[in-house]
């Protein structure tokens, strides 16, 4: 079976049940998280990633995690708040292709901590940043 791979919404979709990410270091990252069996199914053949929407609100790249069930997609808090889902609800998955040279031309950014603590005076280098963002995002929608 061969998949359109016109860009902008694929044919695979499911309704999954949300839960955390698998662990605390991979909350702090922008992936969502599936069974390998589920990764399957919206995995771009030969490519080994796979980019989703979920809940109609955002595009995250998926990857496959052995300590998530099949029917399951874990979301970090940042997820489940834009998303407006908890842990335990059913949320909408479908598969999406980014148009050819698809890249970002604008990017407005907002920064804040995870974690607040009070009396937080940090500055930061913005070239560093603006390195560090492109390195930890780079073909991510």
């Amino acid at each position: 079976m061969r998949r359109n791979l016109e860009p902008g919404f694929g044919h695979n979709s499911s309704t999954m049940i949300v839960v955390n990410t698998p662990s605390q270091e991979l909350a702090f990252t922008n992936f969502a998280y599936c069974s390998a069996g589920d990764f399957r199914k919206f995995e771009i053949r030969g490519s080994n990633s796979a980019q989703v929407i979920v809940g109609d609100s955002v595009v995250l790249p998926l990857i496959s995690h052995i300590n998530v069930s099949d029917g399951q997609i874990a979301l970090n808090s940042v997820h489940r708040r834009h998303t407006k889902v908890s842990a335990g609800d059913q949320i909408s998955v479908m598969l999406f292709f980014p148009p050819p040279n698809f890249s970002l031309a604008l990017l407005t950014l907002e920064l804040d901590y995870v974690k607040a603590k009070a009396n937080r005076n940090e500055e930061l280098d913005a070239v560093v940043l603006a390195q560090h963002l492109q390195k930890k995002f780079s073909n991510q929608v």
